[in-house]
């Protein structure tokens, strides 16, 4: 009898903790919990996709880098240099070079520029990743190898 009443004392401390913890955790919040669920689902998804651009990148150069290998037997980067420095930070580096990198030439003689480093940072959807000027030197780089001042 006595356990049995030791027990329920026990429960009911430990509930009375409980109502009083959610009593205290009942403020309003306007973060993204309290939005509608269309409203949070967008906002979700675009925090996700931020968050997930470099990866995104990442993945594609070393599917470029691979690809490059089997299709044209050449190298336009190191995979090991994306590896080990990250594909934003890899691009970021070849387009920052005074000299356009002999991959690139390989590239184009084999007419397969869209393996290019300078090819993938151009597109619209990692382009936020790059400042102004990296852009202008990836459509530069490939406007000289059309022939193209």
């Amino acid at each position: 009898m006595e356990e049995t009443r030791r027990l329920i004392n026990r429960r009911g401390g430990a509930d009375r903790r409980r109502s009083r913890d959610r009593r205290q955790s009942t403020k309003p919040y306007d973060g993204p919990e309290r939005r509608s669920g269309k409203d949070r689902r967008k906002a979700e998804r675009r925090q996700s996709d931020l968050l997930a651009l470099p990866d995104k990148f990442h993945a594609a150069m070393i599917n470029l880098c691979t690809s490059a290998m089997q299709e044209c037997n050449c190298l336009s980067i190191s995979l090991s240099m994306i590896v080990s420095l990250g594909g934003v930070q890899t691009a970021k580096r070849l387009l920052a070079g005074p000299v356009m990198q002999s991959g690139l030439f390989a590239l184009s003689e084999r007419g397969r520029v869209d393996l290019s480093v300078e090819s993938l940072v151009l597109k619209e959807e990692y382009s936020e990743l790059f400042e102004p000027q990296e852009l202008s030197e990836a459509k530069h780089r490939l406007d000289l190898l059309h022939g193209r001042p």
